[in-house]
């Protein structure tokens, strides 16, 4: 790699939304670099014999070189435990399989259009409504399924009261008991309203609560069907983020043994181990982000330094949340207490730990990629001021780098060590990141 520009550093995160606010539960970071990959040259012999022949054919194939991206070391995952993401979600994680429980027949009988109704009564009307607010109203109204559900939305039931959200589906809406339980499930509504044409639920507790319980009674006979589905959402996610740690557990076991058997020629995307380091407490993944991130700031400190890419901005919010939990900084230092003498204090492994923290969550700076001029020039905005979802932007990076046609044929997207492959792949297809040496085979 040229020491002389930045190291890049693809980053992904997945998130849980504890405490009113969305922190990170599980990063990759994949170092990453974009060398110049020749086209074959198709010339014939008797052209190639020619020393003219042999100097355009050697212009031309420079002039087809297709950017590739390669990582260019080890790979690092922090992770939380799944079963302490469970017990600390408000809402659930991982929306994206959710979606088939939310798209099923759930309840007997057929499906008919809900009561157009009327605002609560209760609600202030200062709610910041979404922009197309009338037009998922209507949606809403008209398709009584869970579909019209945001699948990102979905509460907890281990981390909730059960008497909580049966009274959304059997008490009346002007009722004490119903006004009870919205007070006390009002938190979830500070991670959002829905999007894309799906209401959270915590959302239409709040200002349509008729139309929520209508919604929940077409589609759950009782009170015990509604949590039965919340509690097979839940089994659901867990099953997904323990599958997903599985994999990464084995594929940091196998980084010996393919370093191994390596052969010449094996291509750069497989290349590289992976670091895998599962944390057992909200408290420690902070903590452990935080020295990672001083870490690799550190080892390039006097060579280029190093640019943390992200795909979005929710990544870069999550991550200062998160740093902003951990507890001991460089600047918590250990300190001698008063009266002992430097010579005579030995610093606690914690205390040690502290000194290698991040000044400041400010100092984990990234760049958004999708703001990036080069991202928009090279035609991967699908309009002017929105983004495609990263799995199209792999396709269109595809089109011009062999690491993302590899990538695309083993989809494992939400696993934040693929997107994070994926976004490394997007940056070099828009020439985003510097030329390199191609790898040495």
């Amino acid at each position: 790699m040229n020491r002389r520009v930045p190291m890049s550093i693809a980053l992904d995160c997945e998130f849980v939304k504890t405490k009113g606010r969305v922190i990170v539960s599980s990063i990759a970071f994949v170092p990453f670099a974009s060398f110049k990959a020749p086209l074959r040259q198709t010339h014939s012999v008797g052209h190639a014999r020619s020393g003219t022949g042999v100097a355009k054919a050697q212009a031309h194939a420079e002039q087809s070189a297709r950017p590739c991206m390669i990582t260019s070391g080890g790979s690092t995952i922090l992770s939380l435990d799944p079963t302490e993401v469970m017990r600390h979600a408000d809402v659930l994680p991982c929306g994206h399989c959710l979606m088939p429980l939310l798209q099923g027949e759930t309840a007997v009988g057929s499906k008919q259009s809900l009561t157009a109704v009327e605002p609560h009564p209760s609600t202030t009307g200062k709610e910041k409504l979404p922009r197309n607010y009338e037009k998922m109203l209507r949606i809403v109204r008209s398709e009584a399924g869970l579909e019209t559900l945001c699948p990102h939305s979905i509460p907890n039931i281990r981390r909730l009261d059960k008497t909580w959200l049966r009274a959304l589906h059997v008490a009346a809406v002007n009722s004490a008991e119903f006004r009870d339980a919205s007070a006390h499930l009002d938190h979830l509504r500070t991670y959002g309203n829905g999007g894309r044409q799906r209401w959270a639920i915590s959302f239409l507790m709040k200002q349509h609560p008729q139309v929520l319980q209508d919604l929940l009674r077409k589609n759950f006979t009782t009170d015990d069907a509604w949590c039965q589905w919340l509690s097979a959402c839940g089994d659901t996610v867990e099953s997904e983020l323990q599958r997903v740690a599985q994999e990464h557990r084995r594929i940091s076991s196998a980084q010996s043994e393919r370093k191994a058997h390596s052969k010449p020629g094996d291509h750069p995307l497989d290349s590289c181990g992976v670091q895998y380091k599962e944390c057992k407490s909200l408290e420690e993944l902070p903590r452990e982000l935080s020295r990672t991130w001083s870490a690799l700031i550190s080892a390039r400190a006097h060579v280029g330094g190093v640019k943390f890419y992200t795909y979005g901005n929710m990544d870069a919010k999550a991550i200062k949340n998160s740093l902003q939990l951990c507890g001991a900084t460089a600047n918590q230092a250990a300190k001698p207490p008063e009266g002992t003498g430097k010579g005579n204090y030995h610093p606690n492994e914690e205390e040690e730990v502290g000194c290698n923290l991040l000044k400041s969550p400010h100092e984990a700076k990234v760049v958004d990629l999708t703001r990036h001029p080069l991202f928009a020039a090279s035609g991967f905005c699908i309009s002017s001021r929105k983004a495609p979802p990263l799995t199209d932007a792999l396709k269109k990076a595809a089109a011009v780098d062999v690491s993302a046609r590899l990538l695309l044929e083993s989809n494992s997207s939400h696993d934040p060590l693929w997107d994070a492959k994926a976004l490394a792949c997007v940056a070099v297809a828009c020439g985003v990141v510097p030329f390199s040496n191609p790898p040495v085979q």
